[in-house]
C-alpha cells in the first residue's frame, strides 16, 4: 500500500502538532515543579528548623535571622563564642545559597535561563544539598540541648533534594533511567 504526498504531508503536521503540545505540557511541569520547589525553599526559610520548649528564650530558631542571632551571640563576659561565629557564618552562607537558588528558579519559571544558567544552578544545587547536610549538624546540636526538628529544616530538605534533581545534567537523569 502506497502513502501519497498528501497523506505524508498531513502526518508531518500531525506529528508537528504532537510534538507542540508534549514540549507545552513538559514547559508547564517544569514550571510547576520549580513553583512548588521554590515554596518549599521559601517555607524552609521562613518556619523555624529548631524547636524548644515555650520558656526557653533562645528557641525557636529560624534561617532567615538565625545567623544574625550567632554572629550577634555574647556569653555572660561579653566576648563571643568562636563555635557561635562559625556556626553563624555558615547559615548565613546558606541563606544566600538559598537565596541563590531561589533566583535560579525564577530564571527556570521565567524562561530567561541564560548560556551561564546551568552551570550557575549545578553550582547552586551542590552548595545548597551540602548547606542542608550541614544545617542538620546544626540541629543535631540543638537536639542534644532539649531542642526539637522544626519543619524549616524538613522542607528545606525536601526543597533541596527537589532542586537537585531539577539542575541534574540529562546524563546523569539517563543513568537513572536505564536503572
Amino acid at each position: 500500500m502506497a502513502t501519497t504526498n498528501d497523506e505524508v504531508t498531513a502526518l508531518r503536521a500531525v506529528t508537528g502538532e504532537l510534538r507542540a503540545r508534549v514540549e507545552a505540557l513538559e514547559t508547564a511541569f517544569t514550571v510547576l515543579f520549580a513553583s512548588i520547589t521554590a515554596a518549599l525553599l521559601l517555607g524552609g526559610i521562613l518556619l523555624p528548623f529548631l524547636t524548644g520548649d515555650e520558656d526557653d528564650d533562645d528557641l525557636p530558631l529560624f534561617l532567615v535571622s538565625a545567623p544574625f542571632q550567632a554572629l550577634g551571640y555574647r556569653d555572660d563576659d561579653g566576648s563571643t563564642d568562636q563555635e557561635s561565629t562559625l556556626i553563624g557564618l555558615a547559615l548565613l552562607l546558606l541563606l544566600l545559597v538559598v537565596r541563590s537558588a531561589l533566583l535560579v528558579l525564577l530564571a527556570v519559571v521565567g524562561s530567561s535561563a541564560g548560556p551561564g544558567t546551568e552551570r550557575w544552578a549545578m553550582i547552586t544545587g551542590v552548595f545548597l544539598v551540602l548547606g542542608v547536610l550541614g544545617l542538620w549538624v546544626v540541629v543535631g546540636m540543638g537536639l542534644s540541648n532539649d531542642g526539637e526538628v522544626g519543619p524549616g529544616v524538613v522542607l528545606l530538605s525536601i526543597g533541596a533534594l527537589a532542586f537537585a534533581f531539577l539542575v541534574l545534567p540529562d546524563r546523569i537523569r539517563e543513568w537513572w533511567a536505564d536503572r
